[in-house]
């Protein structure tokens, strides 16, 4: 949320990753933006995947998670987001 975006970019991914989780995404819907974000060796993130609205983006650690990001934002449209 625009509220808490700068929240989820650093306190809320740093502990994901603190915990173990494999990849983060991030996603802007006003930007119509994704990051993917894996952990690096000795602690924090890289940015490895931004997509900007079109296209399929694939996760990189899971190759069965796709997300048609055309749809995505169609969806979201109608939803009046």
């Amino acid at each position: 949320s625009p509220g808490s975006e700068r929240r989820d970019r650093t306190i809320k991914r740093d502990l994901y990753l603190a915990a173990g989780v494999a990849e983060i995404w991030i996603v802007d819907l006003d930007a119509r933006l994704v990051e993917i974000h894996r952990p690096v060796a000795g602690g924090g993130s890289q940015a490895i995947v931004t997509s900007v609205a079109t296209g399929t983006l694939r996760s990189m650690r899971y190759s069965e998670i796709t997300v048609d990001l055309d749809g995505l934002w169609e969806e979201l449209a109608e939803a009046g987001r």
